[in-house]
Parts: C-alpha cells; structure tokens; sequence
C-alpha cells in the first residue's frame, strides 16, 4: 500500500468567500512499508500524520523534513539495515521522497497539505 501526499494552493474564484478553487501543486507516493524507518528518522509526522504536528500548510513542515533528512544521512548505514526484506522500498527511497517534498514546500510554503492513506 502507498501513501499519497498532495500539497495544493486555494484562490477564491468570485466575491463569495465560500468559493474558492483548488490547484494541485505536488503530488507524492511512498510505500507504507517504509513507516518503521520513518518513525526511525523522524519523519513519520511530517509525512503520514502532518496533523499531529498541528501543520495546516507546507512551511510547517520544512523544519521537521529537513531534520528527518539530516538524520537520514547521517545515520544511512543504520537505516539500511531497517529495511523491509521485500525490497519494496528502501530507505534510500524515504530519503528521495523526503527531498522531493521537502522543495515542494520550499516552492509553495502556503500550499495547504493532504495526506491519503
């Protein structure tokens, strides 16, 4: 199973403040086997459970992202070991996607941020 982050700008379309549209700015998917390493580095919240670190838009999350990947390189030969024997993902994996993200919220800070399981 796969673990789908999408970030996307809201702009009113009319006068009326209840009309507003949507605009998908990054899409992302991550297998979920991967949550052990997550949790591991530090980005389990920022990623699967944005919400529990009360982040409402992408400039929440550079911060939490960026130590996540900190730890994620600096500790590599650690995590590796963590990985799930399947192959189905790599912390190596974790660790693009993380960087991807990462410059998505850098690119669109007041992006709002949804999380799909």
């Amino acid at each position: 199973m796969t673990l789908n982050v999408l970030l996307y700008l809201v702009s009113d379309t009319s006068d009326n403040e209840h009309s507003h549209e949507a605009t998908e700015v990054y899409t992302g998917k991550i297998e979920n086997i991967l949550t052990g390493i997550a949790i591991e580095s530090s980005l389990y919240d920022p990623i699967w459970d944005p919400s529990s670190l009360g982040a409402v838009q992408a400039s929440d999350l550079i911060e939490h992202l960026q130590k996540g990947i900190d730890i994620l390189i600096k500790e590599r030969k650690y995590f590796s070991y963590l990985e799930p024997r399947s192959k189905k993902g790599t912390s190596e994996d974790l660790l693009q996607f993380a960087k991807e993200y990462l410059a998505a919220c850098k690119d669109f800070p007041v992006a709002k941020i949804e999380v799909k399981r």
